[in-house]
């Protein structure tokens, strides 16, 4: 299969070609379905996983997609492709792989960033079970990124407050304020709580180069994806 058909035009497209690609490889495959939200096109959304291997394998190898939807399509390719490609069967019998697709399916098919509850999931995936970490810098700008109105009197004065914090502040402190968190990990709880604690190394990747369906990236991301998986998937497999 050419490594341009592993790219999709849409979300339901994706995931279809993730699904009969993850079925063809012998996958056990676990669907968690959106509840309430629909798709662009009225179609399901749900967060597919699918795994490769002994439940008890050594080492456990994951993957995701999708974290920022509009980037899920090259992630999304690229686990497919990794099934297609042969990266999964290529595996030691030690190594598990456990493929999590489009873990914001919402912004994945609405070609959105954020999920339906407009939430960023890079940038706020906290346990909201424990207490959250204190950001005393982010309450000092906290009115001024979140004004009363957004095309109001409001919006003016908000716009001055920031100049002049990135001013005091040398200018490079927002992004610290306001993006410091820590690196998704996001799965269904119940999946990960089951899986992932019993293996003796997790490797982790995040599959979101490419920014939508019509993104420049997409041709680099074509044409590097092979690499950089078979450079994660040694990395696990040694």
């Amino acid at each position: 299969m050419a490594i341009p058909e592993y790219f999709s035009k849409t979300y339901a497209e994706a995931r279809r070609k993730f699904l009969d690609a993850a079925r063809a490889g012998g996958a056990v495959l676990e669907s968690h379905v959106h509840p309430s939200a629909r798709g662009a096109e009225g179609e399901e959304l749900a967060v597919d996983v699918a795994r490769f291997g002994d439940r008890d394998a050594e080492n456990l190898f994951v993957v995701i997609s999708g974290t920022h939807g509009n980037e899920g399509f090259c992630g999304s390719a690229c686990q497919t492709g990794m099934i297609g490609e042969g990266v999964v069967a290529a595996r030691p019998q030690t190594v598990a792989v456990l493929l999590i697709h489009a873990v914001n399916p919402y912004g994945f098919s609405h070609i959105r960033r954020v999920t339906e509850d407009n939430v960023d999931l890079n940038r706020n995936f906290q346990d909201f079970s424990r207490p959250l970490p204190e950001n005393a810098r982010y309450a000092e700008i906290h009115d001024a990124l979140v004004p009363a109105d957004w095309d109001g009197p409001a919006r003016a004065p908000a716009e001055e407050a920031l100049a002049a914090w990135r001013d005091a502040n040398g200018g490079g402190g927002r992004p610290v304020c306001v993006s410091r968190r820590p690196l998704l990990r996001r799965a269904p709880a119940d999946m990960v709580e089951r899986d992932v604690p019993r293996h003796h190394r997790e490797p982790w990747a995040r599959g979101e180069t490419g920014r939508g369906r019509r993104h420049p990236y997409r041709p680099r991301a074509e044409g590097l994806w092979r690499a950089a998986l078979t450079r994660s998937a040694r990395r696990a497999w040694v």
